[in-house]
């Protein structure tokens, strides 16, 4: 799995119920810092992945669909999330609890950060970059950070802009 374990007073309280909702009554999650389902560097809590699904429309759980040109034609396409959680299922699967982006416009996107959903993680999940875009209208903390709310606005950069690279 990889990266610290959390206690689950540290994670959102949303993604632990949604974690118990999914699993056996009696499961306690493995929460991580990081998570990878093979030897690549791993996915980190904030990070952005892409997933290839069919709707999200009142999923709670995400099922990636095949990967490829043929699973586009079948109303599937590309979703964008932000990791929030991440655990062991209790078949020792990695899974992520995620908040999706929301497009806005032309390649500008928001999180739902009230929006919780799970996915293991496989072949129809890859990781994607977002990139901020509030142009400076951002509030700012105390220690000269971006405060991050529904209201940030972001880039998304994914397999289709070539990001992550792809090796010969």
């Amino acid at each position: 799995m990889g990266g610290k374990r959390l206690a689950a007073e540290e994670v959102p309280a949303q993604a632990v119920a949604l974690a118990k909702h999914l699993c056996a009554n009696d499961f306690d999650p493995a929460w991580r810092t990081a998570a990878t389902r093979s030897d690549a560097h791993p996915a980190r809590l904030g990070d952005c992945l892409g997933v290839l699904c069919a709707g999200l429309h009142h999923a709670q759980r995400l099922i990636p669909v095949a990967v490829g040109d043929a699973a586009r034609t079948h109303g599937s396409k590309v979703e964008f999330f932000r990791i929030r959680a991440l655990f062991l299922s209790a078949r020792g699967q990695p899974m992520a609890v995620l908040n999706p982006f929301r497009a806005i416009g032309a390649g500008v996107y928001v999180v739902e950060e009230s929006r919780f959903l799970a996915v293991v993680f496989g072949s129809g999940v890859r990781r994607a970059l977002a990139v901020h875009a509030c142009q400076l209208q951002c509030p700012v903390t105390d220690s000269e950070q971006i405060e991050h709310t529904d209201e940030n606005r972001w880039h998304v950069i994914a397999r289709s802009d070539l990001y992550p690279a792809i090796s010969a």
